[in-house]
């Protein structure tokens, strides 16, 4: 397989431009409001960005240069807004849903690969539309937007949309049936969020949602509720056991960036 050095050239530049920004926003504030802000853990998400770099290369996947051009919004809107520190950063957002697709499915990255459609119910930062539009495929976006809490998560990431030009409408993982007709989309991407549509105990249901939407397949990657990993790999194992009989190829994998376990749930042709 070939490997791109350069891939890891480009993060390293892309992180000196980030690491310039923020310093020069740092500088117009106290030293105690750049702790509040942690804007030190800076450091900890471009070196992971850095990481992903190399991971990719040994993937055999070379990195455009778009992948590692920094947002034109400022260092203080970036902040103003409530984007969380790690998801300010747009090298990191795209290049860790990347690498979780070169995992789960490569065959979605390879330049002769018909486009297929892709549901991401939670997008965030929008590192999977990012990174999958490059590929040719079309991707619809969605996230938790509560209108009454403007502040609220879902709500920061604003700014990351108007800027890549995503047009983002409400979606609650916690309201089934999801607002979908059958066989909507060939994939459904659900990257550490299911904890957010259900209790462990009832993962199974909004999976069957999710498999009832995609025509080919469900990929996941999992989040412990809270901290507690304590777990999670039993909850996994019961979402599965409960799940209705479907002809299905089940294949687990490690992200590359969080070590969370995750899983590919791909309809048998």
């Amino acid at each position: 397989m070939t490997e791109f050095p350069g891939n890891f050239a480009l993060a390293r530049a892309y992180s000196k431009v980030e690491q310039e920004a923020y310093s020069a926003f740092a500088s117009t504030i106290s030293e105690e409001d750049g702790k509040a802000l942690r804007l030190g853990r800076r450091t900890v998400w471009l070196r992971r960005t850095r990481i992903l770099s190399r991971f990719l290369s040994e993937q055999g996947i070379a990195l455009p240069e778009e992948f590692l051009r920094p947002y034109a919004i400022p260092v203080s809107e970036r902040i103003s807004s409530g984007i969380p520190l790690k998801y300010q950063f747009r090298g990191y957002n795209i290049l860790r849903d990347l690498a979780r697709v070169a995992i789960a499915a490569p065959e979605l990255l390879q330049p002769d690969t018909a486009p297929v459609s892709v549901l991401d119910p939670s997008a965030g930062g929008c590192g999977v539309v990012e990174a999958m539009r490059h590929y040719g495929h079309s991707v619809t976006s969605r996230d938790y937007f509560d209108p009454e809490q403007p502040l609220s998560l879902g709500n920061a990431y604003r700014e990351i949309h108007a800027e890549i030009g995503v047009d983002i409408q409400n979606f609650d993982g916690r309201s089934r049936p999801y607002g979908f007709e059958d066989d909507s989309f060939d994939y459904v991407f659900c990257f550490q969020a299911l904890d957010a549509y259900a209790p462990m105990s009832d993962w199974s249901e909004a999976v069957e949602e999710l498999l009832r939407i995609a025509s080919k397949g469900v990929i996941l990657v999992f989040n412990p509720s809270g901290r507690d990993k304590t777990g999670l790999i039993g909850g996994i194992y019961r979402m599965l056991l409960q799940l209705e009989p479907r002809d299905l190829d089940v294949t687990s994998f490690t992200c590359p960036d969080t070590n969370l376990p995750g899983m590919k749930l791909q309809y048998r042709a």
